[in-house]
């Protein structure tokens, strides 16, 4: 991992869920961001090799990882980062060494009336298909509707008219939301905040392009 709160935390959940599915993890590392040559903890990690390398952070980095694995001699183990990995910009610096490795991003959302009209009225107002500028866009979307919805339930109007709301009881409106329906899926958030109905997607580098993992 990169040693961010982002790329770190992701590095951990990766490693406690393997490890609760019964896998070994032979290493856990971090490396500096903004360095091109990663060589001394690939050396370290090819000294116990592991079936897969999973990197926390973004895609400069995961990049750099990538072009170092054969000469580490980790060309047969296979390379998974986040999406701040996902994107073109880590295909441009890794070309020929990130085929055939993953990443993490959102995906589609399965078909429903819901996604049909936003996509029709996406089209609409802006010109070009939903999901094209931003994998996030639906998501986007419904976590507007999230807080939108929590806002109602716990803003304050003064008796000038001015709307307060309550920070801690946003909070607490927005991790109790439950069966909330998202053009998504339904929605149902837990103790810390996470609301995504549909986990991430997985996306292989294949002929120089991010495509769905099957």
């Amino acid at each position: 991992h990169d040693g961010t709160t982002y790329g770190q935390g992701l590095a951990e959940s990766a490693r406690d869920a393997y490890t609760e599915l019964g896998g070994n993890v032979t290493a856990f590392e971090a490396i500096t961001p903004g360095e091109t040559d990663y060589s001394a903890v690939l050396t370290s990690i090819s000294a116990n090799p592991p079936g897969a390398i999973f990197f926390g952070g973004y895609a400069p980095e995961a990049a750099a990882l990538a072009n170092g694995l054969s000469i580490a001699g980790l060309s047969d183990v296979k390379f998974i980062s986040d999406d701040g990995t996902y994107g073109s910009t880590y295909i441009d610096l890794g070309g020929d060494n990130a085929e055939g490795t993953y990443a993490t991003s959102a995906g589609v959302p399965s078909g429903s009336s819901a996604k049909d009209a936003f996509d029709a009225r996406y089209l609409e107002t802006y010109g070009t298909e939903a999901g094209v500028l931003s994998g996030f866009t639906w998501f986007g979307y419904d976590a507007s509707a999230v807080l939108a919805a929590a806002v109602k339930e716990v803003a304050i109007e003064g008796a000038d008219g001015t709307l307060y709301i309550p920070r801690a009881a946003l909070v607490a409106a927005v991790r109790a939301t439950a069966d909330f329906p998202g053009i998504t899926g339904t929605i149902t958030c837990n103790e810390v905040g996470e609301c995504n109905a549909t986990g991430p997607a997985v996306f292989e580098v294949t002929d120089g392009a991010f495509v769905p993992y099957e």
